[in-house]
């Protein structure tokens, strides 16, 4: 059903596409990079995605870059990157804004050794072309930036992440201005014992700031444990005015390591958050809080050995959820697949699938939902062969898949009634499936038009002659159409 296809593209050395043109799976190497991830998609008019990653080779430093690819997977223009000499750029969020995009990044001289790293506000324009910039973190000690929301209030954004203390990592928390100036910042003491507790993501709601993480703190310290953490955040001084924590140990019957990756705000006025649990047997999980923070439902049947790391919330309460999976070939250096699945409004698989070939580990990072109705999914993979790790894009219809309806039907008339027997031959439409499509047929003699899913179709004619029949194959927002001229005539006249 997958088919690969070595495409030379202008600014690519190395590109692998597999499927058909609307849907695919493809990575892509460009600019003589070994490296290159991608961490965050976002949306833009016509068609277009922005999207921020980071990438460089052995020889160099890493750096972030802004990317814009088409609905194809075809790179626009060539990338933006941002380099500062041997100093190590590392994307964490991007968020448009009237000048373009406000992009949080992670400096870092040594790749993560003494030399202190810290937060960077970066502005750029539509095409991620520098602006200006600020060094927003606390300069003397690591401090890391994983998201950001806008603060409508004053135009302002906010930045969560975790501070390094004396080779322990405490909830961090930066307050700028529109224009990226720091106005307070805040570290989270109330966990003094703590050797690792961090903030992952943060939202607005009307309500208030709520960011989630993980915290460690007794009894788990010791064992480098923890649990989930909500907090609500005063957005006067980085404060925590309340904070739930979801503790699974009961529920695995053994001392976890738990996780919240990615929160989001649901109408109801609860949340989701994607996380999962880094002890072994690892799990990736969707936990659905109501307004009062409780919990509603938990599922951990997604991403088994990896975590959540996207989630888009669909009009009908479901939720779509990417990462990655140990699935197709373990044996091979625990090799691991991206994963999207979707999960129903009362927390229950809907269906799961898998994509990745042998040989490489392949590794999703972000979402989000298309005009189409479908999803796109991007990351990173890693060829063990070559030892390069190009950018992962993956584009999926509703259901997940990247297959696209095919109409097709035989005939057999009968040769003493008006009645003629339909065979549906249509291909990769899977009307017994969530989300599945379904089918349309249209006799061409007056009678309405009839939605009909079955393998085996009849239809009595009005009177003997010559009829155009029309199937149309409909899944998600493809249709395929087919048309058949039908002879219907008594036996011995043509």
């Amino acid at each position: 059903m997958k088919q690969l296809t070595l495409l030379a593209l202008l600014l690519c050395c190395y590109s692998l596409s597999i499927a058909q043109s609307k849907y695919f799976e493809k990575k892509i190497l460009w600019d003589g990079n070994s490296g290159q991830e991608l961490w965050q998609i976002v949306p833009k008019n016509g068609g277009i995605y922005a999207f921020l990653g980071h990438a460089g080779d052995e020889s160099a430093a890493t750096y972030s870059f802004f990317a814009e690819i088409a609905a194809n997977g075809e790179i626009i223009n060539s990338p933006v990157y941002y380099e500062q000499g041997d100093t190590n750029l590392y994307a964490a969020k991007m968020l448009p804004n009237e000048l373009g995009y406000v992009i949080a990044q992670n400096e870092d001289p040594d790749n993560w050794g003494d030399i202190t790293g810290y937060m960077v506000f970066l502005q750029v324009d539509e095409h991620g072309h520098i602006l200006y910039q600020r060094k927003i973190g606390d300069t003397t000690r690591y401090n890391v930036v994983s998201s950001m929301v806008h603060t409508p209030e004053d135009n302002g954004y906010l930045f969560v992440g975790w501070i390094t203390i004396n080779n322990f990592y405490r909830p961090y928390i930066v307050k700028v201005s529109a224009n990226g100036t720091k106005q307070w910042e805040k570290i989270i003491n109330d966990y003094t014992l703590s050797l690792d507790s961090r903030l992952y993501d943060v939202v607005r709601t009307e309500e208030g700031y709520f960011a989630v993480g993980m915290i460690n703190s007794a009894p788990n310290i010791a064992l480098g444990l923890g649990d989930v953490i909500l907090a609500k955040i005063d957005i006067a001084d980085g404060h925590f005015t309340n904070e739930w924590v979801y503790d699974f140990d009961d529920y695995y019957g053994s001392n976890t390591k738990d996780w919240g990756y990615t929160l989001t705000t649901l109408d109801d006025g609860g949340f989701m958050i994607g996380g999962g649990k880094e002890t072994s047997p690892q799990y990736g999980y969707l936990i659905r809080l109501d307004s009062h923070k409780d919990i509603v439902w938990f599922n951990d049947s997604i991403n088994y050995d990896c975590s959540v790391r996207g989630m888009q919330p669909l009009s009908d309460g479901s939720f779509v959820a990417t990462g990655c999976a140990t699935v197709l070939y373990p044996e091979v250096s625990d090799g691991v697949q991206v994963e999207i699945s979707k999960v129903s409004s009362s927390g229950a698989l809907l269906w799961k699938r898998h994509y990745g070939v042998d040989g490489t580990d392949d590794y999703a990072w972000g979402m989000t939902a298309t005009p189409d109705g479908g999803f796109m999914v991007v990351g990173r993979t890693y060829d063990f062969a070559t030892q390069q790790v190009p950018i992962y894009l993956l584009k999926t219809n509703c259901m997940g898949l990247l297959t696209e309806p095919e109409a097709s039907f035989s005939t057999t008339v009968s040769t003493t009634a008006l009645t003629t027997a339909f065979q549906n031959l249509s291909q990769f439409v899977y009307p017994d499936s969530t989300d599945g499509g379904h089918f349309i047929w249209d006799f061409g003699d007056g009678t309405a038009p009839q939605i009909d899913n079955a393998a085996f179709v009849s239809h009595t004619f009005p009177a003997y002659g010559t009829y155009t029949v029309r199937l149309t194959a409909v899944v998600c927002s493809d249709t395929s159409v087919v048309e058949q001229e039908v002879g219907v005539f008594p036996v011995g006249i043509y």
